[in-house]
């Protein structure tokens, strides 16, 4: 039998070498030489501050559609001067065609901190092809406390949709008139659509609310905001 001893940064076991945990963890965490990298945003990109708090689907024709945050003054999180983009991809993530803002609110509207709305969602159907975005609207703080804020200054869920790839998008729903904040979806197989959140009626963190709804409800919403 092979003795072990010490050889560098790993060890001779019975004659095979073993790495050290860092080189190993090193070695696992390395990405294959087949992985292809590409640029999407960096801070700073058409005087943005930060672009943050990815969201990707596929199209049923196959497109990358790349949902996040404009964080145009800081890195800081809402509320704030912030919009919802887009960026699409015909090449499997190549290249990316150009920004487009799926939701933007005017930042100077009076008695607001940036009338900002962020943290996207981003869910396909793909019975017909239409691409979803859940996002937080928060035009004051989002957090309880003196002053107090009413919850629609605070912060709600609004939906939106695109049925042309993600090209163009409507002005959204809200979902209701209580507090809430992040959220996923998916669409059922009967064809409606749900709806995970966060919800309450002073805290965000008072409950988890699941809310069914016709697809039509969305593709009949228009450019109005508001249930």
């Amino acid at each position: 039998m092979f003795p072990d001893f010490d050889h560098g940064g790993g060890r001779v076991l019975s004659g095979v070498v073993v790495l050290g945990a860092s080189a190993a963890a090193e070695e696992a965490n390395r990405p294959p030489a087949s992985v292809r990298r590409s640029l999407v945003r960096r801070g700073g990109d058409d005087g943005v501050h930060t672009s943050r708090i990815p969201a990707l689907v596929v199209s049923p024709q196959g497109t990358l559609v790349a949902a996040f945050d404009l964080r145009h003054q800081s890195a800081a999180d809402l509320p704030g001067d912030i919009d919802v983009a887009i960026r699409r991809s015909a090449d499997q993530g190549t290249t990316w065609g150009p920004v487009i803002r799926a939701l933007d609110f005017d930042a100077d509207v009076p008695g607001t901190r940036g009338n900002g709305i962020g943290d996207p969602n981003l869910f396909v159907d793909r019975v017909s092809g239409t691409l979803f975005i859940t996002a937080m609207w928060a035009r004051d703080r989002r957090r309880e406390g003196a002053p107090a804020v009413s919850n629609e200054m605070a912060g709600q869920v609004l939906l939106t949709r695109s049925t042309d790839g993600g090209r163009t998008w409507n002005a959204g729903r809200l979902l209701n008139a209580d507090r809430s904040g992040y959220s996923c979806m998916a669409v059922l197989p009967d064809g409606t659509v749900g709806l995970l959140y966060e919800t309450g009626k002073t805290r965000y963190s008072d409950s988890l609310e699941f809310d069914r709804f016709p697809l039509r409800w969305i593709l009949d919403a228009g450019s109005s905001v508001g249930p």
